[in-house]
């Protein structure tokens, strides 16, 4: 039987999340390059300036507070990032997927001791008394009660994740990628 290994799925989530905590040192070099935008002045020779140097400001200026609303949408995702989606993943991967490592460990406990108990069982003479092998059958049987009941849990453990996996991971993962497009497109439509 293969299980599957629900660590290796979110390898690249942590790698995914320390590119979000580096989004902050962007978004304040962006807004200083805003603020030097917003605050340029051509030098001038003469005591005016040029209908085209007034234009080229203007637009700077412009830009600049373009860039620095599209810096505070931005810090408004990242803000919200980590209460509304960077717990609720972590959140799965400690309890649904530790709930499922906790029952493969309960799995293989009972799993070693039913073949120990097969193999000791196998190993008895037969010519031990008629009691004897009576209870070492109850025992071989309730061995194998345990073991069936453990392969179940794990079992039922392992489609939960799968389960919830389709609608909580994605669906965290959809709203994370549905705020950055939305924040994409107001940054598009800005402009």
């Amino acid at each position: 039987m293969r299980h599957p290994q629900p660590r290796s799925a979110l390898v690249g989530s942590k790698t995914s999340i320390r590119c979000l905590f580096t989004f902050p040192a962007l978004s304040r070099l962006q807004k200083q390059l805003a603020k030097h935008l917003v605050e340029f002045n051509f030098e001038t020779i003469g005591g005016s300036q040029t209908d085209d140097e007034i234009s080229i400001s203007q637009s700077l200026k412009e830009f600049g507070r373009l860039l620095c609303d599209i810096e505070e949408e931005r810090s408004k995702i990242l803000d919200t990032a980590m209460d509304q989606y960077i717990k609720p993943l972590e959140d799965f991967r400690r309890l649904q997927i530790g709930n499922v490592k906790t029952e493969k460990k309960k799995f293989d406990k009972e799993s070693t001791k039913f073949y120990q108990s097969q193999e000791k069982h196998l190993s008895m003479s037969c010519k031990k008394d008629d009691n004897f092998l009576k209870e070492a059958d109850a025992d071989l049987q309730l061995q194998r009660r345990h073991f069936i009941q453990a392969s179940l849990r794990y079992v039922k453990a392992i489609q939960e994740v799968h389960e919830r996996k389709k609608f909580e991971f994605v669906e965290t993962l959809w709203s994370f990628m549905n705020s950055w497009m939305n924040f994409f497109r107001i940054s598009k439509h800005g402009t």
